[in-house]
């Protein structure tokens, strides 16, 4: 907190910073641990998210089973192109329900 023709150095500014707190206590570290009821309810919340994701099994062709765009819709003809046969038939099922036309246009995203 000294008139200087530069900026403290490192040391200096830390020293600074040291001295400022006992000038202005509002102002001190700030670095208290909160309560330990809102520590637990925190830990619980966390938990409770934990065990949510942890449900199910993800599905690798969600994408396809749910298409949302016609980049998807081209992502499956690529795949059924390079002789993926569950994309064929989720394509094939696609197509039956009015969802893809038969050249490959996105009639209907799903929701």
């Amino acid at each position: 907190m000294k008139n200087r023709p530069f900026p403290p150095t490192l040391p200096e500014f830390i020293n600074d910073c040291r001295a400022a707190e006992a000038w202005f206590p509002e102002y001190g570290r700030k670095n208290e641990a909160p309560p330990p009821e809102r520590s637990r309810e925190r830990a619980e919340q966390l938990e409770r998210a934990v065990k949510e994701i942890g449900k199910g099994q993800p599905d690798p062709l969600a994408w396809a089973k749910h298409v949302k765009s016609q980049a998807a819709v081209r992502l499956m003809r690529d795949g059924m192109q390079r002789g993926n046969q569950r994309l064929s038939r989720i394509y094939a099922v696609h197509v039956q329900n009015g969802v893809i036309s038969a050249n490959g246009k996105l009639l209907k995203a799903a929701a």
